[in-house]
């Protein structure tokens, strides 16, 4: 992960994260102070037991 704060914005926030059927690229922008957007895109894939690590309730189903 990588990132950057200037005036209360991080005007180059990177991630990438990689594992068992995993590899997920993320990027934006967020400004922390006044409005507080966010603004992020990403692209690739992730396999769903990850995301379940951060919230259980989230399901999903279908071929692997």
């Amino acid at each position: 992960m990588r990132a950057s704060l200037h005036d209360g914005n991080t005007p180059s926030h990177q991630a990438h994260i990689t594992g068992p059927d995993t590899d997920l690229a993320v990027t934006g922008t967020a400004a922390l102070m006044g409005n507080q957007t966010l603004a992020f895109t990403g692209k690739g894939g992730i396999n769903m037991k990850l995301a379940q690590t951060f919230d259980p309730d989230i399901t999903s189903s279908g071929p692997p």
